[in-house]
């Protein structure tokens, strides 16, 4: 579930400079990942779907690295002027950026919303790639409720007294224009993020089965051979004898080739196409094992675990869940 509904109603003048976080939100540091995301950035795939949710509410959706450190919505038709006023001077900047980090470091198997110091919501959603947390979707800026009567106030207090070199009244007239947007129309659109984010994660795991640097004919032909076989048994040195290669000749080229090693490109392969048939609720989990080439469950499980961060069941439960 999504604890928007614990977030507190409004800011006071005594409300810290720390973003506030909901309650039962752990912190959990990612390792960056190694993984090119600026591609996935860049991808049809996310470029169509930010359109889509952009036009659709009227948000901001931006996609960041675990590890980048720039304003999520900078440079956003979407982005809420009142925080992109807010962003121009030094100090506010990185009052945002430290906002936005905790927003990304609440992130631990849900998506974590945060209130920004001067009362407005923001949400992560976490990308991951099997149990690795290798970027985040971010929305928000926005109000779950009208602001009170003395908010106005108290922000503009709040600006005066952080030295800011900004108009104040402008800054203050363009905090009155930030949108408000019902909890339950915000956790529909966090929901729509959370369905995103897994196909997302599918789209990172097939960057990983297609990386190539300049694969030679014989590597490209055996990961043909691999698309189509995968049902199979397939062995190391069945495939290196296909290739023409000595067993470790072949490792190390197809290593090179692939960006990973053999058998965890046959074991994503079988991964990708168990989801496809997770789909089907017709489908048993234990036959879902074999129908992909895997020889027992208790490795499927481990497999699909250490691929896609869940189980199989826990997949199929969470990817329909997001629709409901």
């Amino acid at each position: 579930m999504i604890n928007l509904l614990n977030i507190p109603a409004a800011f006071s003048e005594d409300s810290s400079s720390a973003a506030q976080a909901l309650p039962d939100e752990s912190a959990q540091n990612s390792v960056p990942s190694p993984l090119p995301v600026k591609a996935l950035e860049q991808s049809d795939v996310f470029r169509a779907y930010q359109r889509s949710f952009e036009d659709l509410t009227g948000l901001p959706l931006s996609l960041r690295s675990a590890h980048c450190w720039q304003l999520a919505h900078g440079g956003s038709p979407n982005e809420n002027r009142f925080c992109a006023m807010m962003c121009q001077g030094e100090r506010s900047c990185a009052e945002c950026l430290r906002a936005q980090e905790r927003t990304k470091d609440g992130v631990n198997g849900q998506p974590c919303t945060l209130r920004c110091p001067f009362g407005l919501v923001e949400t992560a959603v976490g990308i991951k790639l099997g149990r690795e947390l290798i970027a985040y979707l971010h929305t928000g800026q926005v109000f779950l409720e009208p602001p009170a009567a003395r908010q106005p106030d108290t922000v503009r207090k709040r600006l005066r007294q952080s030295s800011l070199h900004l108009d104040l009244d402008e800054a203050v007239h363009l905090y009155g224009k930030t949108r408000v947007v019902g909890r339950r129309q915000y956790q529909a659109m966090v929901r729509l993020l959370q369905l995103f984010a897994e196909q997302l994660g599918s789209l990172v795991n097939q960057m990983v089965l297609r990386q190539s640097e300049a694969p030679s004919a014989r590597i490209a032909q055996v990961r043909g051979f691999i698309e189509t076989h995968y049902r199979e048994k397939l062995s190391l040195e069945s495939m290196a004898r296909r290739a023409g290669m000595s067993p470790c000749r072949f490792c190390r080229e197809f290593k090179k080739a692939a960006g990973t090693h053999f058998t965890d490109y046959v074991s994503r392969v079988r991964v990708e196409h168990a989801k496809r048939l997770l789909l089907n609720p017709n489908y048993r989990v234990n036959e879902v094992v074999f129908e992909v080439g895997f020889r027992s469950l208790s490795h499927f499980d481990r497999v699909f675990q250490r691929i896609a961060g869940q189980s199989a069941t826990d997949w199929r439960r969470v990817t329909y869940g997001a629709w409901k």
